[in-house]
Protein backbone atom coordinates (compact mmCIF):
# COMPACT_ATOMS: atom_id res chain seq x y z
CA UNK A 1 0.00 0.00 0.00
CA UNK A 2 3.16 2.10 -0.03
CA UNK A 3 2.72 3.54 -3.66
CA UNK A 4 -1.15 4.66 -3.47
CA UNK A 5 -0.17 6.46 0.37
CA UNK A 6 2.89 8.71 -1.59
CA UNK A 7 0.64 9.41 -4.39
CA UNK A 8 -2.11 10.58 -1.98
CA UNK A 9 0.36 12.51 -0.15
CA UNK A 10 1.78 14.47 -3.42
CA UNK A 11 -1.49 15.14 -4.68
CA UNK A 12 -2.22 16.52 -1.55
CA UNK A 13 0.68 18.55 -1.01
CA UNK A 14 -0.68 21.54 -3.33
CA UNK A 15 -3.36 22.47 -0.51
CA UNK A 16 -1.01 23.51 2.07
CA UNK A 17 0.53 25.82 -0.01
CA UNK A 18 0.31 29.89 1.11
CA UNK A 19 -2.04 28.83 4.14
CA UNK A 20 -0.10 30.26 6.50
CA UNK A 21 -0.83 33.82 4.88
CA UNK A 22 -4.17 33.49 3.67
CA UNK A 23 -7.58 34.61 4.74
CA UNK A 24 -9.90 32.32 3.38
CA UNK A 25 -14.40 32.11 3.04
CA UNK A 26 -15.15 28.69 4.15
CA UNK A 27 -18.21 26.58 3.25
CA UNK A 28 -19.23 23.10 3.24
CA UNK A 29 -20.94 21.96 0.45
CA UNK A 30 -23.02 18.69 -0.26
CA UNK A 31 -22.69 17.56 -4.17
CA UNK A 32 -24.87 14.50 -5.65
CA UNK A 33 -25.53 13.47 -8.94
CA UNK A 34 -26.95 10.31 -11.03
CA UNK A 35 -25.54 9.54 -14.72
CA UNK A 36 -26.91 7.32 -17.42
CA UNK A 37 -24.07 5.91 -20.43
CA UNK A 38 -24.44 4.00 -22.70
CA UNK A 39 -22.35 2.39 -25.67
CA UNK A 40 -23.78 3.81 -29.52
CA UNK A 41 -21.73 1.36 -31.29
CA UNK A 42 -18.01 -0.22 -30.33
CA UNK A 43 -16.34 3.35 -30.60
CA UNK A 44 -19.19 6.32 -29.43
CA UNK A 45 -20.76 6.30 -25.93
CA UNK A 46 -23.31 8.67 -24.78
CA UNK A 47 -23.74 10.34 -21.36
CA UNK A 48 -26.70 12.08 -19.14
CA UNK A 49 -25.69 13.54 -15.60
CA UNK A 50 -27.69 15.10 -13.45
CA UNK A 51 -26.20 16.98 -11.00
CA UNK A 52 -27.32 19.15 -7.79
CA UNK A 53 -25.33 20.91 -5.20
CA UNK A 54 -26.39 22.64 -1.92
CA UNK A 55 -23.75 24.65 -0.45
CA UNK A 56 -23.68 27.86 2.23
CA UNK A 57 -23.06 25.61 4.65
CA UNK A 58 -25.77 22.38 3.01
CA UNK A 59 -28.34 25.61 4.06
CA UNK A 60 -30.07 25.45 0.57
CA UNK A 61 -29.61 24.55 -3.09
CA UNK A 62 -27.25 26.41 -5.17
CA UNK A 63 -27.11 24.49 -8.76
CA UNK A 64 -28.83 22.18 -10.84
CA UNK A 65 -27.49 21.56 -13.66
CA UNK A 66 -27.90 18.61 -16.70
CA UNK A 67 -24.85 17.62 -18.00
CA UNK A 68 -25.05 15.93 -22.05
CA UNK A 69 -21.93 14.36 -23.42
CA UNK A 70 -20.14 11.48 -26.19
CA UNK A 71 -17.08 10.21 -25.68
CA UNK A 72 -14.94 9.11 -28.99
CA UNK A 73 -12.98 5.60 -28.10
CA UNK A 74 -9.68 6.30 -30.36
CA UNK A 75 -7.74 3.18 -28.67
CA UNK A 76 -7.89 1.51 -25.39
CA UNK A 77 -5.60 4.22 -24.11
CA UNK A 78 -6.68 7.39 -26.18
CA UNK A 79 -10.38 9.32 -25.87
CA UNK A 80 -11.88 12.21 -27.09
CA UNK A 81 -15.19 13.75 -25.45
CA UNK A 82 -17.84 16.40 -25.96
CA UNK A 83 -20.28 18.20 -23.46
CA UNK A 84 -22.79 20.62 -22.83
CA UNK A 85 -23.74 21.56 -19.33
CA UNK A 86 -27.17 23.66 -19.08
CA UNK A 87 -26.97 25.38 -15.49
CA UNK A 88 -29.40 26.85 -13.08
CA UNK A 89 -27.30 28.59 -10.55
CA UNK A 90 -29.01 29.68 -7.25
CA UNK A 91 -28.70 33.76 -5.97
CA UNK A 92 -28.92 35.08 -2.63
CA UNK A 93 -32.24 36.81 -3.40
CA UNK A 94 -33.79 33.37 -4.90
CA UNK A 95 -33.81 33.11 -8.58
CA UNK A 96 -32.01 31.21 -10.43
CA UNK A 97 -29.40 32.16 -13.60
CA UNK A 98 -28.99 30.17 -16.37
CA UNK A 99 -25.70 29.05 -17.76
CA UNK A 100 -24.78 27.34 -20.98
CA UNK A 101 -21.15 25.48 -20.75
CA UNK A 102 -19.39 24.01 -23.58
CA UNK A 103 -16.34 21.99 -23.42
CA UNK A 104 -14.33 19.61 -25.14
CA UNK A 105 -11.76 17.35 -24.01
CA UNK A 106 -9.30 14.50 -24.68
CA UNK A 107 -8.34 11.33 -22.04
CA UNK A 108 -4.76 9.28 -21.87
CA UNK A 109 -5.47 6.14 -19.61
CA UNK A 110 -2.96 3.28 -18.77
CA UNK A 111 -3.61 0.41 -16.27
CA UNK A 112 -0.41 -1.37 -14.79
CA UNK A 113 -1.67 -4.78 -13.01
CA UNK A 114 -4.63 -3.23 -10.53
CA UNK A 115 -3.98 0.18 -11.34
CA UNK A 116 -5.48 3.17 -13.60
CA UNK A 117 -3.63 5.83 -14.01
CA UNK A 118 -5.82 8.69 -16.44
CA UNK A 119 -5.00 12.41 -17.71
CA UNK A 120 -7.88 14.47 -18.88
CA UNK A 121 -6.84 18.00 -20.67
CA UNK A 122 -10.08 20.14 -21.22
CA UNK A 123 -10.74 23.44 -23.01
CA UNK A 124 -14.08 24.61 -21.70
CA UNK A 125 -16.32 27.68 -22.51
CA UNK A 126 -18.58 29.17 -20.42
CA UNK A 127 -21.39 31.61 -21.33
CA UNK A 128 -22.47 34.14 -18.91
CA UNK A 129 -25.98 34.86 -16.82
CA UNK A 130 -28.94 34.53 -19.85
CA UNK A 131 -31.31 37.76 -20.27
CA UNK A 132 -28.13 40.26 -19.04
CA UNK A 133 -25.40 42.37 -19.07
CA UNK A 134 -23.00 38.82 -19.71
CA UNK A 135 -24.82 37.01 -21.88
CA UNK A 136 -22.80 37.61 -24.81
CA UNK A 137 -19.78 37.33 -22.81
CA UNK A 138 -17.09 33.62 -22.28
CA UNK A 139 -15.26 32.57 -19.84
CA UNK A 140 -12.40 30.23 -21.25
CA UNK A 141 -11.03 27.90 -18.94
CA UNK A 142 -8.06 24.75 -19.75
CA UNK A 143 -9.02 22.19 -16.84
CA UNK A 144 -6.06 19.98 -15.96
CA UNK A 145 -7.23 16.85 -14.16
CA UNK A 146 -5.15 13.75 -13.02
CA UNK A 147 -6.80 10.66 -11.30
CA UNK A 148 -5.02 7.70 -10.12
CA UNK A 149 -7.38 4.33 -9.04
CA UNK A 150 -6.83 0.90 -7.43
CA UNK A 151 -8.59 -2.04 -7.71
CA UNK A 152 -8.50 -3.70 -4.22
CA UNK A 153 -11.93 -5.90 -5.26
CA UNK A 154 -14.42 -6.53 -7.94
CA UNK A 155 -16.31 -4.79 -6.00
CA UNK A 156 -14.28 -2.00 -4.38
CA UNK A 157 -12.34 0.59 -6.07
CA UNK A 158 -10.54 3.56 -4.23
CA UNK A 159 -9.14 7.11 -5.80
CA UNK A 160 -7.11 9.80 -5.81
CA UNK A 161 -7.41 13.02 -8.15
CA UNK A 162 -6.33 16.83 -8.43
CA UNK A 163 -7.35 19.14 -10.67
CA UNK A 164 -6.02 22.63 -12.44
CA UNK A 165 -8.31 25.83 -13.35
CA UNK A 166 -6.35 28.02 -15.95
CA UNK A 167 -8.31 31.06 -17.07
CA UNK A 168 -7.43 31.81 -20.64
CA UNK A 169 -9.16 35.23 -21.40
CA UNK A 170 -9.31 36.01 -17.42
CA UNK A 171 -8.21 40.04 -17.41
CA UNK A 172 -7.33 39.98 -13.36
CA UNK A 173 -6.11 36.57 -13.11
CA UNK A 174 -3.42 34.57 -15.26
CA UNK A 175 -2.26 31.43 -14.23
CA UNK A 176 -3.38 28.22 -11.68
CA UNK A 177 -6.38 29.92 -10.26
CA UNK A 178 -8.35 26.91 -8.39
CA UNK A 179 -7.22 23.65 -7.39
CA UNK A 180 -9.44 20.46 -6.87
CA UNK A 181 -8.01 17.47 -4.63
CA UNK A 182 -10.42 14.07 -4.32
CA UNK A 183 -10.40 11.09 -2.16
CA UNK A 184 -12.70 8.82 -3.41
CA UNK A 185 -14.59 5.23 -3.82
CA UNK A 186 -16.56 3.47 -6.26
CA UNK A 187 -18.69 0.56 -5.28
CA UNK A 188 -20.20 -1.52 -7.79
CA UNK A 189 -24.37 -2.30 -6.32
CA UNK A 190 -25.39 -4.22 -9.30
CA UNK A 191 -24.53 -5.27 -12.61
CA UNK A 192 -23.35 -2.18 -14.68
CA UNK A 193 -24.47 -0.17 -11.61
CA UNK A 194 -21.91 1.58 -9.24
CA UNK A 195 -22.13 4.23 -6.33
CA UNK A 196 -19.64 7.03 -5.91
CA UNK A 197 -18.58 8.57 -2.57
CA UNK A 198 -15.98 11.43 -2.41
CA UNK A 199 -14.41 14.13 -0.35
CA UNK A 200 -13.01 16.88 -2.32
CA UNK A 201 -11.30 20.03 -1.21
CA UNK A 202 -11.38 23.10 -3.79
CA UNK A 203 -9.38 26.06 -3.26
CA UNK A 204 -9.07 29.57 -4.72
CA UNK A 205 -4.98 30.40 -5.23
CA UNK A 206 -5.49 33.93 -6.45
CA UNK A 207 -7.55 36.58 -5.66
CA UNK A 208 -9.88 38.97 -7.87
CA UNK A 209 -13.29 37.38 -9.29
CA UNK A 210 -14.30 37.88 -12.88
CA UNK A 211 -17.82 38.95 -14.25
CA UNK A 212 -20.05 35.79 -12.73
CA UNK A 213 -18.07 35.70 -9.18
CA UNK A 214 -20.91 34.35 -7.12
CA UNK A 215 -22.14 36.58 -4.38
CA UNK A 216 -21.24 33.70 -1.89
CA UNK A 217 -18.35 35.08 -2.23
CA UNK A 218 -18.57 38.86 -1.85
CA UNK A 219 -15.18 39.86 -0.27
CA UNK A 220 -11.57 40.01 -1.93
CA UNK A 221 -10.53 36.72 0.48
CA UNK A 222 -9.35 33.38 -0.97
CA UNK A 223 -12.15 30.58 -1.34
CA UNK A 224 -12.33 27.28 0.15
CA UNK A 225 -14.85 24.62 0.10
CA UNK A 226 -15.04 20.99 2.20
CA UNK A 227 -17.48 19.18 -0.29
CA UNK A 228 -19.04 15.50 0.26
CA UNK A 229 -20.39 14.07 -2.56
CA UNK A 230 -22.21 10.70 -3.68
CA UNK A 231 -23.21 9.75 -7.08
CA UNK A 232 -24.75 6.97 -8.67
CA UNK A 233 -24.33 5.63 -11.92
CA UNK A 234 -25.99 3.02 -14.50
CA UNK A 235 -24.53 1.53 -18.18
CA UNK A 236 -27.65 0.54 -20.01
Amino acid sequence: MKPIVLCILLIFCAVTHGNAQRSYNDDAEVRAHFSVETKLNKRWTAHLDQQYRFGDNVSRLTRAAADFGVTYKVNKHFRLLGDYVYILSGKRDGYFATRHWFSGAFMLRGDIDRWRFIYRNMLQFRKGDMNSDEQYQTKIYNRNKLSIRYEATKRYTFYTAAELYIPLNNPQVTGIDRSRNFLGVLSKTFRNQELELYFMLQQQWQKGGWWDQSDRYPSPHYRRDFIFGIGYGIEI
